[in-house]
């Protein structure tokens, strides 16, 4: 009897161990994988924002652009007046 528990018992710590081994592994691959989709994530956050920040930037160029625009318009408009105003005086 002694002699066939000794083998069961070693047997069993060493399933005990290997299955501690396994769950320790699985731990580590799911943290990984855990790490790895944070990441994922993260870089993913860190595009929409730089789409986001691109996307301001452009409409707010289009806008600088109008009003340059339209600030040209305004002057040209003045110096026509002005132009009559002094033809005019000059009569």
């Amino acid at each position: 009897m002694i002699r066939r528990r000794r083998p069961l018992l070693r047997a069993a710590a060493v399933g005990t161990v290997a299955g501690a081994t396994a769950g320790a592994v699985s731990g580590h691959m799911n943290r990984k994988q855990a790490d790895a989709q944070q990441d994922a994530y993260s870089q993913g956050q860190a595009a929409q924002q730089q789409a986001d920040a691109q996307a301001q930037l452009e409409y707010q160029q289009q806008e600088l652009a109008r009003q340059q625009q339209e600030l040209a318009r305004q002057q040209q408009q003045f110096a026509q007046q002005l132009a009559a105003q002094q033809a005019q005086q000059k009569s």
